[in-house]
């Protein structure tokens, strides 16, 4: 989950920017519940394998870790 609030944004048109473009790509991802594996040592949460993947999801993986704007905020 990732959480922004709303003083963050307005300070920064590149962070609005981002987060445009993260919710674009967030709206893309759909998967099926079956895919899903757990995560070790974490019972309560599930993740899709990378190999399973979809396109908008690894984008969007790519943007959440390798932005400069979403480290340095």
């Amino acid at each position: 989950m990732l959480i922004i609030s709303s003083e963050n944004v307005s300070q920064s048109a590149d962070l609005c920017d981002t987060l445009t473009k993260i919710q674009t790509l967030a709206e893309q991802v759909s998967c099926y519940r079956e895919d899903m594996k757990s995560v070790p040592g974490r019972s309560d949460l599930l993740r899709l394998p990378i190999p399973l993947l979809p396109e908008p999801a690894r984008e969007l993986d790519n943007r959440l870790h390798d932005s400069e704007i979403m480290v340095r905020t």
